[in-house]
């Protein structure tokens, strides 16, 4: 038996929120339109460390897919994202509630000049 295993084969590029509490943050790197058995749903790609780690987060629960939406925030931009609560809707599942921070970043980058 040994102490180093190797958990890397078991690692996912993807943020699921299954239970309360589950959260993540991190600077959205990329913003893709996806479509979904409800309809359509931004999936964030999040650098989750200082070493680049990206994280995929498909914003599909209604309830964080609007204030994703109220708070529109845009690639360079910091959130927050945490499961706080179950609501039960008298559907097969609960709806998923999150509380949502968002945050431009301090110092933009200047944007490229078109010519």
């Amino acid at each position: 038996m040994t102490d180093d295993f190797n958990w890397t084969e078991f690692e996912s590029d993807s943020m699921s929120f299954d239970n309360v509490g589950d959260k993540i943050a991190g600077r959205i790197k990329k913003i893709e339109v996806k479509q979904g058995q409800s309809g359509t749903y931004p999936q964030l790609a999040l650098q989750v460390d200082q070493d680049g780690t990206e994280k995929l987060v498909n914003a599909s629960p209604k309830d964080l897919k609007q204030q994703l939406a109220a708070l529109a925030p845009q690639v360079g931009w910091w959130v927050e994202l945490e499961l706080v609560g179950l609501k039960h809707t008298g559907q097969p599942q609960p709806m998923k509630l999150f509380t949502v921070n968002a945050r431009a970043p301090k110092n933009p980058e200047p944007e490229e000049e078109l010519i």
